[in-house]
């Protein structure tokens, strides 16, 4: 009973209002809160794929051999997940927050804002394109959110990089000067009727032609519309190849 005069003395202070006003932060805490929990287990499930992909391995069994190995195994690739999915979200500016998949053979190249390289991941398989010509002694880096060059690209986010756009010194300001943001029309040196692979073959050409000047206005409109080429390009591969694998195991 004297908890009970207690508890109703504690709520004679509180203001009714104060709980009203406060409903729509419980509500944003509570949707953050779910939000959580899915990206938790959406990770958890690709570790677990990740993992049993891996161990069909010869080579990743004989090193995992006890059940103790593969549980640390498997906790070594959700503690890859969320710290990549840290790296990867900007939670102080929601509208801006850029989030991506992180998968351990695309992370074998660094990020770059200004790669050379882009990572396709479609149909249970990931391609490394290279975009433009790379010297004997340069590093091969993809980009683990959207290029400088793409409509969507977030400029502020929670990691470090020192790409020739990212640069704030004297060197940087001069790269970074010609830059505008891509905004190429849909028929760029094309036409609707040309059948794909001509227009990737052509869009290569000339690609390579301005690499010379890597980091223009238009060296970036032109490797936008290359990058959505090659996509659709390793996109129709792999249906084709599925539809092909179906039809022989009598799938279709």
């Amino acid at each position: 009973m004297d908890q009970l005069r207690a508890i109703a003395a504690c709520w004679d202070f509180i203001d009714p209002w104060d709980s009203l006003i406060n409903i729509p932060e419980m509500a944003k805490s509570n949707e953050l809160a779910d939000q959580h929990r899915r990206i938790d287990h959406n990770l958890k499930v690709d570790a677990a794929a990740y993992h049993l992909i891996f161990m069909e391995n010869p080579a990743v069994q004989a090193i995992f051999r006890t059940e103790a190995q593969r549980n640390f195994m498997l906790r070594c690739l959700v503690f890859h997940g969320h710290v990549a999915s840290t790296l990867a979200l900007k939670q102080n500016d929601e509208p801006n927050g850029l989030t991506a998949n992180f998968s351990p053979l695309a992370t074998l190249c660094n990020h770059s804002c200004d790669p050379n390289a882009i990572t396709v991941i479609d149909s249970g398989a990931i391609k490394l394109i290279v975009l433009r010509p790379i010297l004997k002694g340069d590093q091969i880096l993809t980009t683990y959110g959207p290029a400088w060059w793409r409509d969507q690209y977030c400029h502020d986010v929670n990691f470090y990089c020192n790409c020739p756009f990212c640069d704030e010194g004297s060197e940087g300001e001069q790269d970074q000067a010609p830059m505008m943001p891509p905004n190429p029309p849909k028929d760029l040196f094309s036409t609707d009727c040309d059948p794909l692979v001509n227009k990737l073959c052509r869009f290569q050409r000339i690609v390579k032609c301005l690499a010379r000047e890597h980091l223009d206005q238009v060296f970036g409109e032109m490797v936008n519309v290359y990058h959505d080429t090659l996509i659709e390009v390793v996109r129709q591969e792999n249906e084709k190849r599925d539809r092909a694998n179906a039809l022989v195991g009598g799938a279709i």
